[in-house]
């Protein structure tokens, strides 16, 4: 099994390997084309403090996970307030930021962000 970190979607990652990877009644969002528009769009950016990121995961050749990552610079665009968490953070002389977010960014939806080939078998995924 092989690991990569994408530096945004439009490393050399054909639409139709990520798409492969949706199962019946996932979100839209997961769709390639739909996170292909945020980076497009300049939605996500490093001036907008979302960096895309995706993990891959490899069987030889094959793509067998993916997971959509964003490094955050900041809490602009989240749906939950962090006030308290970033203040015990700074008390113990953690940094807060830059963070790893797994998942789509600008939306509350819920659903499965940890994607797998709908082919392995139960115990692989």
């Amino acid at each position: 099994v092989q690991i990569k970190l994408l530096r945004g979607r439009g490393a050399c990652l054909p639409p139709a390997l990520w798409n492969d990877l949706l199962a019946p009644g996932d979100s839209p969002i997961l769709d390639y084309d739909f996170l292909s528009g945020l980076e497009e769009s300049g939605c996500v950016s490093l001036d907008r403090g979302w960096q895309p990121r995706f993990l891959l995961v490899c069987r030889g050749s094959r793509l067998v996970g993916a997971v959509p990552l964003y490094l955050k610079a900041h809490s602009d665009g989240e749906f939950c307030e962090e006030t308290d968490w970033i203040e015990a953070g700074c008390r113990r002389g953690i940094r807060h930021w830059p963070r790893l977010f797994v998942g789509v960014p600008f939306t509350p939806l819920c659903g499965r962000r940890l994607l797998t080939a709908p082919w392995l078998r139960a115990r692989e995924q």
